[in-house]
């Protein structure tokens, strides 16, 4: 009888290999906090290429462990991969002549992660992360295609929502959820009040110095956007006292001193950068809620 018991449950395992989709090993989620940090220090870099550099190295050691820690190799890898693509066009975007491929990079990376969740059928949950990333990854292709923007908006929207019913307290789902929400209009369930309750809980949900710094770094913004300088300069403060030679930190000092705010940036990049450029800074133009 205890054979046939073994046997059988061997055979449902086979059938179902996966009935807790949303755990992932050990592994995976020390090293996504290593990333977390990482991420800080990647931006302490003097140049671009040196800050992917860094990436592809902790991308190649982890490639190298993952298979021999992984309870579910294919999503764990996903998760990892999307924190790569998304880190990489951070420091890819300028380069003008690398942005189809980023776009390619974006669009790859959201299908093949659209074609794990598609597998779960309602069955169950994915992993927090990969919701959330998935999102990301979506969230950052809209950027280069106004027809993705108007057929995947509210999908970003649902998948940082699915990564905080399983956890509520993820401070990089709620930042991200709080940037949705800070622009998208009221009349879609977006506004700016939704998005001070997300940074707000970002803030204190910050598991590590990684969290801390970019959950820090918003609520900043959020309150310059508002005029509430104060306040701005009190978090801007806290993000800089964990790593005073970021990158993200001095394009940001850069782009207030001139009247900008984080967010008012990364609308209006394009023309923003061209005034850089340029040297001809321009005030920024208030807008609506």
């Amino acid at each position: 009888m205890r054979i046939f018991f073994i046997c059988v449950s061997f055979c449902l395992f086979s059938i179902f290999p996966c009935f807790a989709c949303e755990e992932i090993s050990s592994y995976s989620e020390q090293r996504i906090a290593e990333f977390m940090k990482s991420r800080v220090e990647f931006s302490s870099c003097k140049s671009n290429m040196e800050s992917m550099k860094l990436l592809d190295e902790f991308k190649r050691q982890t490639d190298q462990e993952l298979p021999l820690h992984a309870i579910d190799i294919e999503q764990e890898k996903l998760i990892f991969d999307s924190f790569y693509v998304m880190e990489r066009h951070h420091y890819m975007y300028d380069f003008e002549d690398k942005r189809p491929f980023l776009c390619d990079a974006m669009k790859s990376q959201m299908e093949k992660n659209e074609g794990y969740l598609s597998t779960l059928k309602g069955r169950e949950n994915a992993n927090k992360w990969l919701y959330v990333l998935t999102g990301d990854v979506t969230s950052c292709y809209m950027t280069f295609s106004l027809s993705a923007t108007l057929r995947y908006g509210f999908h970003v929207k649902d998948l940082y929502e699915k990564a905080l019913k399983l956890d509520s307290s993820l401070s990089y789902a709620l930042t991200n959820l709080g940037q949705w929400m800070f622009y998208a209009p009221k009349i879609f369930g977006g506004g700016k009040k939704k998005a001070l309750k997300c940074f707000s809980r970002a803030v204190e949900s910050s598991k590590n110095d990684g969290e801390q710094f970019f959950s820090d770094m918003y609520m900043s913004q959020f309150y310059f956007d508002r005029k509430e300088m104060e306040k701005s300069k009190e978090f801007l403060e806290k993000a800089s006292a964990l790593n005073r030679k970021s990158s993200y930190l001095e394009l940001i000092k850069m782009l207030n001193e001139n009247g900008w705010s984080l967010f008012y940036y990364n609308r209006h990049r394009a023309g923003i950068d061209a005034d850089i450029k340029n040297s001809n800074f321009k005030e920024p133009v208030d807008e609506d809620d």
